[in-house]
């Protein structure tokens, strides 16, 4: 797998998530305020706690019914403008920018590297049971032909946003999947015009890029990061197989 890692001087990323689960956590179980939302408290000064629940649907015979099981808390923690998100529960661990909160992958790297360091330093989990990385693209050209992207995405993805296509149709919404697997790393990776317009005919032009990397399976605590870092490569590696030289020109290249 083979590219050549690049950095903008701007991007289409609207979110960018950052997740791991791990069997639960004993300490993280009551209502009491963790140790963890005092320890990232400086960078993420806006904390709010949330009760769970999950919904279980009963049938005997002809009777069905509804029950509501309380489950247990999430700990949201924002940064100032509230567009960075950690939130942690007893069994997950997620670290969430939204729009134009990410830059560059080492700055973001840089937060996931500590704000996990303090998560393990106190509840030394012995392994995790899934990390996973997405990056979500939504390229937005402001002006031009809705359905032409040549030179800006891969022909590949371009036209298949448009196979089948007659010449006396409007095209509504054309979305597609790839799953894949290199090594231990699975990709779901979504692509195509999502129309935020639907159900009216695509009028903007709009392209989504929506890529998620991860690993379903046992991996140590201390190789959570060194994973982490292999899920962004394969991440990259989409995102760049996915444009052209056009887009790149459009965001610009950081020296």
């Amino acid at each position: 797998m083979e590219y050549k890692k690049m950095n903008y001087n701007k991007n289409f990323i609207t979110k960018v998530i950052f997740r791991i689960d791990f069997n639960v956590i004993p300490n993280l179980q009551s209502e009491r305020q963790p140790e963890f939302s005092e320890k990232i408290k400086a960078r993420y000064p806006n904390f709010e706690s949330k009760q769970t629940a999950q919904i279980i649907f009963t049938a005997s015979g002809s009777t069905t019914g509804i029950q509501q099981e309380l489950k247990g808390w999430t700990w949201e923690h924002r940064n100032e403008n509230k567009k960075r998100v950690v939130s942690l529960t007893s069994e997950s661990l997620t670290i969430e920018y939204g729009d134009e909160e990410f830059t560059v992958f080492n700055d973001f790297a840089t937060d996931v590297t500590e704000i996990y360091s303090i998560f393990h330093s106190l509840y030394k989990p012995s392994e995790v049971s899934r990390i996973g990385l997405r990056y979500i693209d939504e390229i937005v050209i402001p002006e031009g032909n809705p359905l032409e992207w040549k030179n800006l995405i891969s022909d590949d993805l371009a036209c298949a946003a448009t196979a089948g296509l007659g010449n006396d149709m409007k095209l509504l919404r054309s979305m597609h999947q790839l799953q894949a697997r290199r090594n231990d790393i699975a990709i779901l990776f979504s692509y195509g015009i999502h129309n935020p317009d639907y159900p009216n005919p695509i009028a903007r032009k709009h392209f989504i890029l929506d890529t998620d990397c991860y690993i379903a399976e046992p991996t140590k605590a201390d190789e959570v990061i060194r994973k982490f870092r292999e899920l962004n490569d394969v991440a990259e590696y989409m995102f760049e197989s996915s444009i052209k030289d056009g887009l790149r020109e459009v965001m610009g290249v950081l020296v």
